[in-house]
């Protein structure tokens, strides 16, 4: 999904119990129309994704995502939306 999503920016995907949370850099409506089409091409309703959009994705040293720090929480400055929506609200969402 990373690397279909790729040209769109920095993204990350982490599967949570039954949906998969998609952290981009980049909050517009490109993107959100990006996953929609991710949606379609895998067969998989647009419920079953969900945006959070942070300033940056975390790293480790050697420059590959951090998984471990998505799984506990993304920073507070990110946005929650759904496909087919650009997120606009911003501050904590839901954990």
């Amino acid at each position: 999904m990373e690397e279909l999503l790729a040209p769109m920016g920095p993204v990350a995907a982490v599967n949570e119990q039954d949906r998969i949370i998609l952290y981009s850099e980049q909050n517009s409506a490109a993107f959100a129309e990006a996953v929609q089409r991710l949606s379609g091409r895998l067969r998989i309703h647009p419920s079953g994704f969900e945006v959070r959009t942070m300033q940056s994705i975390p790293r480790l040293a050697n420059g590959k995502i951090d998984y471990r720090s998505l799984a506990t929480g993304p920073d507070p400055t990110y946005t929650v939306g759904r496909p087919g929506t650009c997120p606009t609200s911003s501050g904590p969402g839901p954990r």
